[in-house]
């Protein structure tokens, strides 16, 4: 039994293999040469995405091109013996380059320093960017999001500090922020919030050649949300 999330749902089948990247699912009840498709619409229902690489009821003729044109021909892990009229469907599983890709953004740094004067500073810095991704796998097909998604580069990543320098000593503090991601895996997008951390830096200059520095990083001890 072999359970097909993100393509068709789930699908209790029996499955078998076809070297090169096909995927034959098949169901058999004791001796009723009929197949069983059972699509649950619940936590994992099936995403549109990948329609066009699953053809559902396939005929014998297409089953036969596709297992003559295969590189090892059919391989059975099912246990029972293949018969096209208990196939559910194939499953387009090769390799492929994605059609088109584009990236659009805009990143921007500052910084600016006050002399206090009697050899004092305080500096001041930030650095942002905005990024806008998006990516077709197929010619033809909608866009999908890439920045701002899963396993991708956030929307919106910002860092920004304060640094006084004076005499022997040095701090200094830092704050980043990365924006939201879209856990876009099933077709129900889960949203994984933005986070932010603190950083902290000390440093104390100790006569010729010694520096002895000490940080404390993400002091918040925040943490990007757990994913399923």
């Amino acid at each position: 039994c072999v359970n097909l999330k993100n393509i068709l749902g789930q699908i209790e089948a029996d499955r078998g293999n076809l070297h090169g990247g096909w995927l034959l699912c098949s169901g058999l009840h004791d001796s009723n040469p009929s197949w069983h498709l059972d699509a649950v619409s619940g936590s994992h229902p099936p995403h549109p995405l990948y329609s066009d690489f699953v053809t559902l009821s396939p005929s014998a003729a297409l089953l036969d091109d596709i297992i003559a044109g295969s590189l090892l021909g059919l391989e059975n892990s099912s246990g029972r013996p293949y018969s096209p009229a208990t196939t559910v469907a194939f499953i387009d599983n090769r390799d492929r380059n994605i059609a088109r890709q584009i990236y659009q953004g805009i990143d921007l740094a500052v910084r600016y320093r006050i002399d206090l004067g009697s050899g004092d500073t305080v500096t001041l810095t930030a650095a942002g960017s905005l990024l806008k991704s998006r990516q077709q796998l197929l010619a033809g097909q909608a866009w999908t999001p890439l920045a701002g998604t899963l396993f991708h580069p956030a929307r919106f990543r910002a860092r920004g500090g304060v640094a006084y320098s004076g005499g022997p000593l040095s701090l200094a503090a830092y704050v980043s922020h990365m924006s939201a991601l879209d856990d876009n895996r099933q077709s129900r997008s889960v949203r994984v919030p933005a986070f932010t951390t603190l950083d902290l830096t000390a440093g104390l200059q100790i006569g010729t050649g010694t520096h002895v520095s000490l940080a404390a990083l993400n002091i918040l001890d925040a943490k990007p949300q757990a994913i399923a």
